[in-house]
């Protein structure tokens, strides 16, 4: 079983929005069984839906995790949104969201979750209550004012509760697995293990300070927690990462924020594994 995964295309400009099309065009020459999406689309829901339609003649199963991008609206509910609206736009696409179950293909089950950050990847040097600020000499984490996860009475979720909230979602998909699935794959769109945040995030100091929102190393002790996991794709850091550790191979091949002249590298921006 052939498995493809992409990520953060972020279709805002131009260069990006003709990179997505010549990815399209090479994953259905690449003709893969699964293909996975993994977030960071767009800002926003709107262009949530026409974007996975460009990926319709891919696959046989296809895979859909958002980004915090999609969450971007500043005043909505991302819980709902994440729960409720994109799963509709998403199967509308032709596109399933692992949420409350694992999708099985065969005997393989795909398990996943967008994920949030809890600090497990904060650089030690860095003082809690400078991160809890999230900004840093006039750089600001955008998610600070664009999204608001709400809870059953109507409060605001800090981080930490909305990270535990979709782990859970992961280890009970872990836990549907039948058992008749030899393999599993991970799909998450923030970084679940430190072997997919690569140097860059030690470069500086404003790296080194933000290198806390990048996700939570729960999410790939969870994962690791299975032997049956063999391979997780990620996303959310633009970096090419193929890591192996403890047991697991950890891609991230992210199309991220192309500059003009850049163009779709297939070697770079898609992650591809074949699957017994």
């Amino acid at each position: 079983m052939k498995i493809a995964s992409v990520s953060d295309l972020h279709v805002e400009s131009s260069v990006n929005r003709r990179a997505v099309a010549a990815m399209s065009s090479h994953l259905e020459a690449l003709a893969p069984d699964v293909l996975l999406v993994l977030g960071d689309l767009c800002n926003g829901i709107h262009d949530v839906g026409n974007v996975l339609a460009g990926f319709d003649k891919i696959g046989k199963r296809r895979i859909y995790v958002p980004g915090n991008h999609e969450l971007w609206s500043g005043d909505g509910d991302a819980r709902a949104t994440y729960y409720r609206t994109l799963p509709e736009i998403a199967a509308q696409a032709g596109f399933e969201m692992p949420i409350d179950a694992p999708v099985v293909v065969d005997h393989v089950a795909c398990v996943g979750t967008m994920g949030w950050y809890d600090g497990t990847f904060a650089d030690p040097s860095v003082d809690a209550a400078r991160l809890a600020e999230k900004e840093f000499e006039g750089r600001s984490l955008l998610d600070r004012h664009r999204v608001r996860w709400r809870s059953g009475s109507g409060s605001t979720l800090g981080d930490c509760e909305i990270a535990d909230m979709l782990l859970a979602d992961l280890r009970d998909q872990l836990a549907a697995v039948p058992e008749a699935c030899g393999t599993i794959i991970g799909a998450v769109h923030v970084v679940p293990h430190p072997t997919l945040l690569g140097p860059r995030w030690e470069r500086d100091a404003a790296m080194r300070y933000f290198r806390a929102f990048q996700g939570s190393s729960r999410l790939g002790d969870a994962l690791a927690s299975d032997p049956r996991v063999r391979h997780v794709f990620a996303g959310h850091n633009h970096e090419r990462i193929d890591a192996y550790a403890g047991g697991i191979s950890w891609h991230l091949a992210p199309l991220g924020n192309l500059k003009p002249g850049d163009a779709f590298d297939p070697s770079r921006h898609v992650a591809v594994v074949d699957v017994d």
